[in-house]
């Protein structure tokens, strides 16, 4: 199996620099294959980089940023998008191993960290004072669950959509640029005759946030192309800034994060997108696979690079893949190549129920043993979480030692959120959010005498000194 290493000629190139500070050095791309190193040596303009899966693509995105800065761009002038601040964090640290510690200078965060920043800087020009906080999705969900107490929706003779409901129905309207109306309608039609009711909630839900100087995570994306698109200005001046954009999973954006993307690059056309139109699993959340797949007819003189490439899997598991992903439509063509020979065929098992299949998984791990792999060598991997009950209740009855990771992230968890709630209300006392978890905390204080002070609080305009 070819590995497309550059073994030729080609394979032989050293990317030859001479603006780097303390004179011409050499940037090695030897590492790379030749669909690698073609994406790694784009200079200038719109670049697709259609990454399959198990191909690189993290790789191919640390050297490019490695080869920028190693070209001369000055790292502040990078800008890398991600979905997890983690995921940019390795990256620059992968690129400072590259090639030095210039890489760990770039601007790189998720989507939202990035408008957070921006949005703090020129808080006036979108009419919200620099000191606004951000809700997370238990704090949206709390001011929800206000404001449907506050209107006794629930006292209808019909059930009332929850908290977490009737923000899911606000956030998948601002997400896939939809109505409130045509949301319920698709996606919640057993509340179809709530319609009015649930378009009210939404309209306060969106006052009480400005009135609170409050922003959810929807509120950044949004606020963030009205900046853009109203102050050219701004626009212009950010666009300058940034002279390169690196994106990350671009597959799973929405129509905000493009429109945000599209003023980003408005004076120079430096985008460069990596991401596998065959691994967008995230309509749900308001991702638009068009994104990726009509990028070509988005700018001008775009470079479209397949990273086909597999490191992680061998050919008998690419073909499956490949066959299965092959009969969808509107996808772009890609084989699937491996790097590593041989493997087994994959093997599919058709169980009667979720107890049947927790029993074959047993006996499986059970036969493995047996046959001298250790338990530490086997994994059972699920598509959420919620899945394993019955596999780790067949686990424990066979006695067999496992560990499960997944559950609440760290900055979900109760005693951070608390936490979280005392230093909300110092940085904007008019949080109300904040202040009615602070005071619940307190023994005696419910939801009904937290309102109470709260509004003591609105009457003294949160004066601290007169608490």
């Amino acid at each position: 199996m070819p590995n497309f290493r550059y073994d030729n000629d080609m394979a032989r190139h050293h990317y030859e620099m001479t603006r780097r500070t303390g004179g011409s050095s050499t940037f090695d791309v030897t590492d790379l294959n030749a669909e690698q190193a073609a994406a790694v040596l784009h200079t200038h303009g719109p670049l697709l980089v259609l990454a399959g899966a198990g191909s690189g693509k993290t790789k191919t995105l640390v050297y490019r940023l490695a080869r920028l800065i190693h070209d001369g761009v000055d790292p502040k002038r990078i800008l890398l998008l991600t979905f997890t601040r983690k995921a940019s964090q390795e990256m620059m640290r992968r690129a400072a191993g590259v090639l030095d510690a210039r890489c760990q200078q770039v601007m790189g965060g998720t989507f939202h960290s990035f408008c957070n920043m921006v949005l703090h800087q020129y808080a006036k020009h979108i009419e919200y004072p620099d000191g606004f906080t951000i809700m997370d999705r238990s704090d949206a969900e709390n001011l929800m669950a206000l404001i449907r107490k506050q209107g006794d929706y629930q006292k209808k003779d019909k059930r009332f959509p929850k908290k977490n409901t009737l923000l899911d129905i606000v956030s998948k309207s601002v997400n896939t640029n939809r109505s409130i109306e045509q949301v319920v309608m698709d996606d919640f039609p057993h509340f179809v005759d709530l319609t009015e009711d649930v378009m009210e909630i939404a309209k306060k839900y969106h006052i009480q946030k400005e009135a609170l100087s409050l922003m959810d995570y929807d509120d950044l994306l949004v606020k963030m192309v009205h900046l853009l698109t109203h102050h050219h200005d701004i626009r212009d001046q950010l666009s300058r800034k940034y002279q390169y954009i690196l994106v990350d999973e671009f597959q799973d954006t929405n129509h905000i994060q493009l429109a945000m993307l599209k003023g980003l690059v408005s004076t120079h056309q430096n985008l460069m997108v990596v991401g596998d139109d065959a691994q967008s699993i995230y309509s749900f959340r308001g991702a638009d696979i068009n994104n990726i797949l009509t990028f070509e007819a988005m700018f001008d003189s775009v470079k479209t690079i397949r990273l086909t490439m597999n490191y992680r899997s061998t050919q008998p598991i690419l073909d499956v893949s490949s066959d299965v992903i092959n009969a969808a439509e509107d996808l772009y063509s890609k084989e699937l190549l491996a790097a590593r020979e041989g493997g087994e065929k994959p093997k599919f098992v058709e169980a009667f129920d979720d107890m049947e299949q927790a029993d074959f998984v047993v006996d499986r791990l059970l036969g493995l043993r047996e046959d001298g792999v250790l338990l530490t060598d086997m994994a059972v991997l699920f598509r959420s979480s919620s899945h394993s009950n019955q596999v780790e209740l067949a686990l424990t009855r066979a006695n067999i030692p496992y560990k499960k990771f997944g559950g609440f992230k760290f900055t979900e968890t109760a005693h951070v959120k608390d936490a979280m709630a005392y230093m909300k209300v110092m940085v904007n006392p008019h949080d109300e959010l904040s202040w009615h978890r602070v005071f619940q905390l307190l023994d005696g204080v419910g939801p009904k005498l937290s309102q109470t002070i709260i509004d003591y609080q609105r009457a003294q305009q949160f004066n601290f000194s007169a608490m």
